[in-house]
């Protein structure tokens, strides 16, 4: 997999199987390997409204049964990504007042 990474030019490398791909090696072809918690922590903080958005059209179209932000976001912790979920609902929360 990591020799798809850098032969398709990947600058990221995003898995939750870290022990199987060696970051200084990959850095050393310029990709960046990280979980996928860690990937999308940074996302949240480079582009917060964006998330914020995201979440709200994911509850949007959930309807049968209805899915309101924070049982999506409980969803994402059972997921294995608690980082990015603790910070998005505090985002969402946020723009709730």
């Amino acid at each position: 997999m990591h020799l798809a990474a850098i032969a398709g030019r990947a600058t990221v490398l995003v898995t939750n199987n870290l022990p199987d791909f060696p970051a200084s090696t990959l850095a050393a072809r310029g990709v960046t390997v990280m979980s996928a918690d860690t990937y999308l922590c940074q996302i949240a903080a480079d582009l917060p409204d964006l998330v914020v958005a995201a979440f709200n059209n994911i509850s949007a179209r959930k309807t049968r049964p209805p899915m309101p932000v924070p049982v999506i976001v409980e969803a994402l912790e059972r997921a294995g990504v608690s980082e990015f979920a603790e910070r998005a609902i505090a985002l969402w929360e946020d723009t709730r007042g």
